[in-house]
């Protein structure tokens, strides 16, 4: 069994859309629908954040 991605198992090849789709999320929670907002209310992202640039 080979894992494609580091996402829920469970997402398989559409890993990546939930993944997207979270990044929206956390940017602008009214950017998706009320399903997905509930569902990410509570949903922890395998993929670590990006760090943000340090301003010089």
């Amino acid at each position: 069994m080979t894992a494609t991605s580091s996402t829920d198992p469970g997402f398989g090849t559409n890993s990546w859309l939930v993944e997207e789709m979270y990044e929206r999320f956390q940017e602008d929670p009214g950017s998706v629908g009320e399903t997905w907002r509930e569902f990410f209310a509570d949903y922890r992202s395998a993929t670590p954040a990006t760090p943000a640039t340090a301003k010089t």
